[in-house]
């Protein structure tokens, strides 16, 4: 339990109280947990925006993915998940399809006109499709499913 003692000083004024605290204990005080909750709330605030801003899409990419969905319909497995990419990010819709396991680069799967938009969907039943627009034309969605053949090894092709 604190104790103060005020002192006082030949005119009757307090000039100073010492507190003592008889358990020995130090006062806690809820400045660092105020600190670390600052702390995480400006990481939240900081990822929130980033992913904001990272996540607009130009106004072609949302006119190609209101026509996708439109062509796209209820009828199929839902859509969960996808990559939108413009003309000029054809190398990143070829990366795509090379990670997910399908051939990149074929003409029938990632037409790159100018102007086109490609837009790779993960569908609920752990299938893609992909939905491609080019100006003056219709949407054109169709699964992905013409996956390449396992590449062999450097040592089975070796021998």
């Amino acid at each position: 339990m604190a104790s103060a003692t005020p002192r006082l000083t030949t005119r009757g004024q307090v000039y100073a109280v010492a507190m003592t605290d008889e358990s020995g204990e130090r006062s806690r005080t809820a400045a660092p947990l105020i600190i670390a909750a600052s702390i995480a709330l400006l990481f939240v605030a900081v990822a929130v925006i980033t992913n904001a801003v990272r996540a607009r899409l130009s106004p072609q990419k949302q006119a190609a993915v209101a026509a996708c969905e439109a062509a796209y319909g209820t009828s199929r497995p839902a859509i969960v998940g996808g990559d939108v990419f413009d003309d000029a990010e054809s190398q990143g819709l070829a990366d795509t399809l090379d990670r997910l396991g399908y051939a990149p680069g074929k003409p029938s799967e990632a037409p790159m006109a100018p102007g086109a938009v490609a837009i790779v969907w993960q569908l609920d039943d752990g299938s893609h499709a992909l939905c491609t627009v080019v100006p003056g034309a219709e949407p054109v969605v169709g699964p992905l499913s013409s996956r390449p053949s396992p590449t062999p090894s450097p040592s089975a092709s070796a021998s």
